[in-house]
């Protein structure tokens, strides 16, 4: 799960982005891979890209945890980062794997990405939504430079999930008992533009998308997963089945495989 830091007033979103991600990179390097959180949306991002191959776009790579897999599946990797720590952590991972001449990592931004139009076949965003100020902006940027019927598949923390409904009604009561003014919802924050899902699903729609499937994964509930990690991880694997129930909107993290609409004419 995505943690976040405070804004600082005197930077930009961007300078905010880039900070967090840097911090956060050790991190991301040492424990994303083993974290049965990510090994879910990983699961079912790889089942979305079935049948695509030719050039694959990792937006938001992170220390590249994705790119083995997506290598072993035959495509040509471009993988993005903002943070300059999580690209070199994402070399570190990489060297000496024998595909590695086929990915290519690189400090930059998705929003200003540099690439032609209809360059890739594929596009992978996960957990980097939540970390732009205007999700529409990102949804066009990789519309943009996505072939037509090429395959998007992202994956976005939920803000109707019961870890976002749960640790918004812990603060609140928080406030209340200590008699403090209740605090706003946090959004100002690199990390917490979290979707509304069917929300999520029109941005896509006017960016030029045709969502094809979704779903929900992740149950967490806070503050079990601060407080017992250990238990909070035994009781998400235990309730992976409501993923596929009507319930499952209570999961985490939004998963959905969308394709750019071709122009008809």
């Amino acid at each position: 799960m995505a943690r976040t830091l405070a804004p600082e007033a005197h930077e930009s979103w961007e300078q905010r982005r880039r900070r967090a991600c840097d911090d956060l990179a050790g991190d991301y390097a040492r424990e994303r891979e083993g974290q049965y959180s990510f090994q879910v949306q990983k699961g079912l991002v790889l089942r979305m890209l079935a049948g695509a191959g030719g050039r694959v776009l990792d937006a938001g790579c992170g220390p590249a945890v994705m790119e083995p897999a997506l290598l072993e599946r035959g495509f040509e990797v471009e993988a993005i980062d903002v943070s300059p720590e999580m690209i070199r952590l994402g070399g570190e991972r990489l060297a000496g794997h024998p595909l590695r001449a086929r990915c290519r990592l690189e400090v930059a931004d998705l929003e200003r990405l540099r690439r032609p139009d209809a360059y890739f076949n594929a596009i992978i965003a996960m957990g980097v939504l939540e970390y732009v100020p205007d999700h529409a902006a990102a949804l066009g940027a990789m519309h943009r430079v996505l072939k037509p019927s090429g395959t998007l598949a992202l994956t976005v923390p939920s803000r109707v999930s019961a870890f976002r409904l749960s640790k918004r009604a812990c603060e609140l009561a928080a406030d209340a008992i200590k008699g403090r003014p209740l605090r706003p919802a946090l959004t100002g924050a690199p990390g917490e533009n979290r979707c509304v899902p069917w929300r999520l699903d029109r941005q896509l729609e006017r960016s030029g998308f045709e969502k094809r499937e979704s779903g929900f994964c992740n149950f967490v509930v806070y503050p079990l997963c601060e407080r017992a990690p250990v238990l909070s991880d035994r009781i998400n694997r235990a309730l992976s089945w409501l993923s596929a129930t009507p319930l499952g909107i209570a999961g985490n993290q939004y998963v959905l495989k969308a394709v750019k609409v071709p122009v008809r004419g």
